[in-house]
This record gives C-alpha cells, structure tokens and sequence, in this order.
C-alpha cells in the first residue's frame, strides 16, 4: 500500500511539472505573432451588408508597438465630384496594362486627369463589388505615424476615392494617380482578396479588396476602428477609396517617406512586402517575390496574370 501511495505521489509530482513547463509555452506562442504581425491572413469572411457610421469610442487599445501612435488632429477632404470613365468595349486590360511606374520623387497627376485616361470596359469580373465600385465617401483620415510630414500635407490629403466604374477601371485610375502599375494593383489584389471588396481579414482587423488594416492605418487611439480619423468604414465599402489609400501608402514607401523602416525610397518589392509585415526587407520577402504564398505571391500573379482568363 506504501509503494503504491508512492508512486501515486510521484506520478502525480512529474504531471505538476510538465504542465508548469508546457502552460506557459503554449502562452508564448500565442502571444507572439511571428513573420507578418502587421498583417495575417488568419481569418476571412464576408462583409457585412451595413456598416455602422464613424463615431468617437473610448474602446480600449490594443497590445502593440508598431508602429507608434499618431495624435495629429485628423483632415477632412470633401470630394466636388465623382469621375467616371468613359464607355468602352467589354474586354480584360491589356496583357501589359496601361500604365508604368514613376521614378521616386515623380510628379503625380490629378484624380481628375487619370479619369480621362482610364482604359474603359464593362468587364466586371466581380459583380459582387458593384455596389462598393460606386459607392461616395468623405476623407477624415488622422495623420498616420508611419509616414512623414510630407506625405500627411501632401499624399495623405489626396486620398478621396472619387472615382467610379468597374473593379478594373478603379486599379487604372488609382494607378494612374499614384505612379504605379496598373498591373501590380492587379497582381497584389488577387494575392490580398482575389479582386473581392467584401473580403475580412486578419481576425476581423482588415478590410477590401487590398486588406487595409485599420489598427496601423493610420493607428489612431492606439488602434481604435470606429474613432474618428480611421481608414474604416471606408476601407470597407468603397473599392475606389481601398486602393486609392493603399496606393498612397505605397508610394510614399517607394518615395522614402518613412518614420521608421529605413531606407526605401525605389526598393519595389521591398515596400510591397512591407504592405504585409509592417517591417523591412530590401528586395521583398515571401509576401512580395516568394514561389510557395499561399495564393500566390505579388510577383507570381504578376507573372501569371490569371485575370486575362476570368469572365467578365
């Protein structure tokens, strides 16, 4: 009876310490968010059909450091008008689209003169983004910690999403608006939402069809979603306001306007992968240029252009 009472208290003894061990291991690795903190695609869903106004909360932040909280007043822009494309044939874009990234520093057009140089076509690969394809919104965006002086007077400002036509004549203009390539907004969107406005990610955190993240874009009260000066609602029921503030985003990486990453100015890939990490990697990482991404990687669905064979 003794030997078994023993034995008893020993086996009892080693559960007490492997649990001790594992509890908190189990803990850390939950905690810690790994490669891509900024932004995983963990969770995605479907919108929902009504979103609810911008108000001020006093929800409370989340845990995070990056990057540093913003609390600059916010600036509300009011578009006049919204430009539309004129009519055109039912055709995919080009196999090489229309238009080519500018050079760092390059001077950018208007909103107005990319409209008039939209490709129009009513292919619509996406009926199920019609709606966010037409839909007005107001800029009220706080200042974003992550981008300098410069790009919040002059970049940040110019967000609007004013235009309103197909998915594919929203990639043109915000292209054209931005100094980017038309097909590199096409390639990024299949990598980020496969061209579908109403996609969530990132357990509820991200919005659209190029994922903004409403924590770090630009992070206000410390990650607050419905405060005053956030990217959402309109990173969510606008596709033109979605990529015109991505893109916005991106060239200011691309034009080395960062607070905190180092030197980006004209490292493509390199502020591409940081749309997904938050972090720097010269040159791209997995997200960017990787051959294995799930859903393919910027780079592959650039190479593949699987939208050339989607109907319209």
């Amino acid at each position: 009876m003794r030997r078994r009472v023993r034995t008893a208290i020993v086996v009892m003894t080693a559960v007490t310490v492997v649990l001790a061990i594992s509890i908190p291991v189990a803990s850390a690795h939950r905690r810690y968010g790994g490669y891509g903190s900024w932004r995983r695609h963990t969770t995605t869903t479907v919108a929902p059909t009504t979103v609810a106004p911008v108000r001020p909360t006093t929800t409370s932040a989340p845990t995070t450091t990056q990057p540093p909280t913003t609390t600059q007043a916010p600036t509300t822009t009011t578009p006049t008008t919204i430009a539309q494309p004129p009519s055109g044939n039912s055709s995919p874009p080009a196999a090489g689209g229309y238009f080519s990234l500018l050079p760092p520093g390059s001077a950018l057009p208007s909103g107005a003169a990319c409209a008039a140089r939209v490709h129009a076509s009513s292919w619509e690969p996406r009926h199920d983004n019609d709606v966010a394809n037409r839909t007005p919104v107001t800029n009220t965006l706080a200042n974003f910690s992550q981008w300098n002086s410069v790009w919040n007077a002059n970049y940040r400002t110019r967000i609007d999403g004013a235009f309103q036509g197909t998915t594919d004549e929203i990639f043109q203009w915000a292209a054209c608006k931005w100094g980017w390539s038309d097909d590199l907004v096409r390639a990024e969107a299949v990598t980020e939402s496969n061209w579908h406005q109403s996609q969530v990610g990132d357990n509820g955190t991200s919005y659209g069809i190029l994922q903004i993240k409403y924590l770090y874009h630009p992070q206000v009260n410390g990650g607050c979603k419905a405060c005053a000066g956030s990217s959402w609602p309109n990173s969510q029921i606008s596709t033109a306001w979605n990529v015109d503030e991505t893109l916005a985003e991106l060239r200011g990486c691309y034009d080395g306007m960062s607070t905190y990453l180092g030197n980006t100015r004209g490292d493509l890939w390199g502020c591409i992968q940081s749309w997904y990490s938050g972090s720097w990697t010269p040159g791209g990482g997995p997200y960017a240029v990787g051959s294995s991404w799930g859903g393919g990687s910027v780079l592959s669905n650039l190479n593949n252009k699987p939208w050339l064979h989607w109907a319209g």
